[in-house]
This record gives C-alpha cells, structure tokens and sequence, in this order.
C-alpha cells in the first residue's frame, strides 16, 4: 500500500499551508491512502498529545514491510525519533518531499533532516542548488529529484487583461519583508500592491491592498509580481534572502496562476526556471526595477503573459508533482 502521511484538523481532515494542502490532494488522486499522524488543533494540550500517541500505535502495528509512505517534509520535528524508529522497524520504503531543509537557515540546526533523507528512497527538492547542497552532504544524487515551482491548485479563473505597466505585486508575510521599509516610492516610480496580514507601521507611499484566501488568486492587481525577501534593496540578504538562493518561494507559484510576470533576484534558485520559460524578468536590485519594465515593449510584455498562461495550466493541475510521482512510482 501507498500512504502519505498528513496531519489532521480538528474536523478530521488534512492540514496546514496552502503547499502542504495540495501536495496532499496530488498524493490522493494519485492512489496515496492519507494516513493521518498527530493534530493541527490548537486546543488541550493532553488531548494533542493522546492523538500522536494513538497514531503512532496505529502506525507501528498498520505498516507493513512492502508499504510506501510519502512524508512533507518537515513534519513534527518533536516526535521525528520516534517516528523514524517505528518507520526504521516496520518499513524501509520512505519518499519525501522537502518543503524546507532547515540546516540550510541559517540559526536552525535540522539534525533530524539527513537521518530521513539517508533512508528515503526518493526525495524531491525545490532546485538544482538545494539538490547540491544535498549530494555535499553525501545524499545518493541518483534518488534526488527537482520539481521546480510547486504546484498550485486552484479554480479561481483570472479574468483580469494583464497590461504593461509599472504596477508590481507582492504577496506574502509582510512583517518579515523588511526591504519594503527601505523603497523610497517617491523616487522609484514603481507602484507596489502589497498583499498579506497587515502590519503596524507599514511603509509610507506603499500601496497595501488586502489579505486574501490562497485560492483566491485574482484579487491580484498590477502587471507583475515581485519574488524578493531579505532586508536589503540592492540583494536578497539575510536569513529569508539567502535561503532564496536554495528554495522555490511559494509566492512564485501564485503570481503564474494569477496570470502575472514575474520579476525575481537573478541569483534566486529558480531564477533559471523564469528565463527559461520565458515569463518574467531578472534584476539584481529592487532600484533596477522601473528600468526593467521601461525596456520591456507591449509585444514582448504580451508573449510573457501567453508563457505565463501555459505554465499556469501545468500548475493548477499539478504537473510538476504528477510527473514525478510517474517517474518514481
């Protein structure tokens, strides 16, 4: 039997981000049993505790020597010993899927990350960079696989005529975007639509929007969306701006899905993934922003968007995980 292994929500069924949730639908559709472990609810905490405790029962009795089970990655980092005994005594087939590999951030220490990654017999990272950092750290480069952009599924239809202009999006958690605090938007002459909770002090002369459901993809306005973090205008730097060298940045998949071309760091993982499929722009600082878009003419504006378009069909059908699920079967 195929399992993935989710957690459950106070009404039974799966939970967590918007990339967890959908990796869980792919894995569903694709003959993977949900098999739940733990709890999201945030109520008692003896009752939390009495649910792993089951689940962790069930799970050493249930598993069987030929069944498979799919793991997000990281998953309750607090009972990972125990869960690897249990998978380690009943069952040795393990894939996993690293939304985040913390040893890579820095002030994190992910000792249980390579422990998982040793007994998997299939992982899948985010890029060719997160991918090397692995093999460096002596993981089997034969068992590694890229998905690139995650997918994101959604029916929200875009009926919104992307144009030109100097209008740029961003979505995301704003409290940890401090770069937004230092564009002078009076000197840039580049609109920013923000979107995510809002925050006290937000920046002056940026334009907030609003908070929106994942799926609700077309409440995105202007003609591109900015993949940036960090604390600097001029690289992404700092602990959130490095780790874009290494992962595939969840707002990336958004903006495609939206219908908006992208503009992101040129030394980002997934820079080479944007130029390649032709549906957005590179810059090395947020101050290079308006030229950017002033060199861009109508025509080539309107072939970025098609591009977009097609990529966005492959992402809300789950392309890029369905592929690999054939692959490694």
């Amino acid at each position: 039997m195929k399992y993935s292994i989710q957690p459950r929500s106070a009404e039974g069924f799966n939970a967590g981000t918007k990339a967890v949730k959908d990796v869980s639908r792919i894995l569903n559709e694709e003959g993977y049993l949900p098999f739940f472990v733990g709890s999201n609810y945030n109520g008692n905490h003896f009752y939390r505790l009495f649910i792993l405790i089951y689940d962790l029962l069930r799970l050493f009795f249930k598993a069987k020597k030929d069944d498979l089970f799919f793991i997000q990655w990281p998953y309750y980092n607090y009972l990972m010993p125990f869960f690897y005994w249990i998978v380690k005594k009943r069952c040795k087939k393990i894939q996993l899927l690293a939304h985040d590999i913390n040893s890579l951030r820095k002030g994190y220490h992910g000792s249980w990350d390579f422990p998982f990654f040793q007994m998997s017999e299939a992982i899948i990272v985010h890029s060719v960079a997160m991918k090397d950092y692995l093999v460096r750290k002596g993981i089997n480069e034969r068992k590694i696989w890229i998905l690139t952009a995650f997918d994101y599924l959604t029916d929200d239809k875009v009926t919104i005529r992307r144009t030109n202009c100097n209008e740029v999006a961003y979505a995301g958690n704003l409290k940890k975007s401090t770069f937004l605090h230092k564009i002078d938007a009076k000197d840039s002459q580049v609109k920013f639509n923000c979107y995510g909770k809002q925050i006290m002090n937000f920046p002056t002369g940026l334009c907030y929007k609003c908070a929106f459901t994942p799926e609700n993809v077309s409440a995105l306005e202007g003609a591109w969306g900015l993949v940036w973090d960090g604390d600097s205008l001029d690289c992404c730097h700092g602990e959130f701006g490095d780790y874009l060298r290494y992962n595939a940045p969840h707002k990336l998949s958004l903006y495609i899905v939206a219908e908006l071309p992208v503009i992101i760091w040129e030394s980002s993982a997934l820079a080479e993934y944007v130029k390649s499929k032709g549906i957005g722009i590179l810059i090395t600082s947020i101050r290079e922003i308006n030229g950017k878009i002033q060199n861009i003419s109508d025509d080539e504006y309107r072939n970025m968007v098609l591009n977009v378009q097609k990529e966005s069909m492959v992402l809300r059908e789950g392309g890029h995980l369905r592929n690999i699920l054939n692959k490694i079967g």
